[in-house]
């Protein structure tokens, strides 16, 4: 969805500094609650197969008053300390600190309204969610582009839509209950802070990317970096969401679980990886049509995004998770941000944003590699047990010799 807007609002004609400031906003929502954000999405779905009857019920509740406090916690700091905005960019962005803070006060909680119909295994509520608060969006968005086609306009439409959804995430919470469970959710944000500081680790690479294409390039290239710096549709979505659903599984039952995971790992490889080896191809030919021409280095930055798949489709991290060995976990968090601001600043030097790009797809996969490397020697896991290799070997190959060429006779 976040594509299509983006395309909307370049066809908008509206001008390059101002889709600069657009995903400033968004690139400082993600800054200042992502990390927090996700460490209590991944606490609600590891504590809610241990709970039973009323209490699954009631840690959905705790979950929506953590994020809020939160999200209130943040907004205050902010307001306290404008200077904090200059972590999102060099550039002043102060006049757009009220859509910031009101876009992260209404975001952020809503997210917990696809982990309840997941988790509630209700399919057809979160379809049907899924189909109105996307197409909603696109629609209004729509509407914005062909008659107020200003940045104040789309950010506003941003903001709205978040509030209708954080309204309807009342509903499904039953609203009249909430106050209930305050209480409780202090409890459940304390056994949140380890993975809390996990996903610190973890969503830091991406902050520092943008950081740095904000230090070294002007806000009129910012999208042109933000719409390239992107996963391949779904990937991550997909094995995200394939790494959590694993952990219970595999706490229920090593072996089976283990197995359950190559199986599935490796299907979801069999119809990634064609389908990126195609958009690799096609990325510089639909970046200009789609977007417009002065966005074609997006399509190289994506291309090279699209290697992140061949670290993506390992999950040591599930088995690692499984055990509660979240100390290794940070321990090659820490490795992988070391790596990538190394790897950032020296490639950035000498092959420029793309080679920023790459600094984050060899930090990754060095990750990757220690939690593997300790899975081996502490419980005798091996790399076959992850994936089926013999794919994972092919698909890379192609995917590396795919980006070569593209790079070389399509730049």
């Amino acid at each position: 969805m976040s594509v299509l807007v983006s395309v909307i609002m370049v066809k908008s004609s509206l001008p390059a500094l101002d889709l600069g400031y657009y995903e400033l906003i968004i690139f400082g929502v993600v800054t200042f609650s992502g990390f927090w954000s996700s460490g209590i999405k991944n606490a609600l779905f590891n504590f809610y197969a241990s709970k039973d009857g009323e209490d699954k019920e009631q840690i959905f509740k705790y979950a929506f008053w953590c994020l809020t406090f939160l999200s209130v916690l943040v907004i205050v700091a902010i307001i306290v300390f404008p200077q904090l905005l200059y972590l999102i960019s060099s550039s002043a962005i102060s006049p757009f600190l009220p859509f910031l803070v009101a876009f992260l006060f209404f975001s952020v909680p809503i997210s917990l309204v696809e982990s309840v119909f997941y988790l509630k295994d209700e399919k057809e509520k979160l379809i049907q969610y899924t189909h109105w608060s996307q197409g909603g969006l696109l629609l209004l968005n729509i509407l914005v582009a062909l008659f107020s086609p200003t940045l104040h306009a789309f950010v506003l439409v941003l903001i709205f839509w978040s509030f209708i959804r954080w309204l309807y995430l009342l509903h499904v919470l039953e609203y009249n209950t909430l106050f209930s469970a305050f209480k409780g959710s202090i409890s459940f944000l304390l056994l949140t802070l380890p993975l809390i500081l996990n996903m610190i680790l973890s969503q830091a690479m991406d902050f520092i990317d943008s950081w740095l294409v904000t230090q070294n390039f002007s806000t009129e290239f910012f999208p042109v970096f933000r719409y390239g710096a992107r996963e391949m549709p779904f990937s991550a979505l997909l094995f995200s969401s394939l790494s959590v659903a694993m952990i219970p599984l595999i706490m229920k039952d090593q072996q089976a679980g283990l197995e359950t995971l190559r199986q599935k790992a490796t299907q979801h490889l069999h119809f990634l990886a064609p389908l990126s080896l195609i958009l690799m191809v096609l990325s510089p030919v639909l970046f200009p049509v789609i977007y417009d021409h002065q966005y074609k280095d997006s399509a190289f930055i994506f291309n090279v995004y699209l290697l992140i798949l061949t670290s993506r489709v390992l999950l040591p991290q599930s088995y690692t998770l499984a055990h509660h060995k979240h100390g290794i976990i940070i321990a090659s968090s820490i490795l992988e941000i070391i790596a990538n601001i190394a790897l950032s600043l020296w490639w950035l030097r000498d092959f420029g944003v793309y080679g920023l790009a790459m600094a984050t797809v060899v930090a990754y996969f060095i990750q990757k590699m220690i939690l593997m490397t300790y899975n081996y020697r502490i419980y005798g896991i091996k790399m076959g047990q992850y994936i089926d290799i013999k794919y994972y070997l092919m698909y890379n190959s192609a995917l590396v010799i795919c980006f070569w060429l593209t790079f070389k006779y399509m730049r």
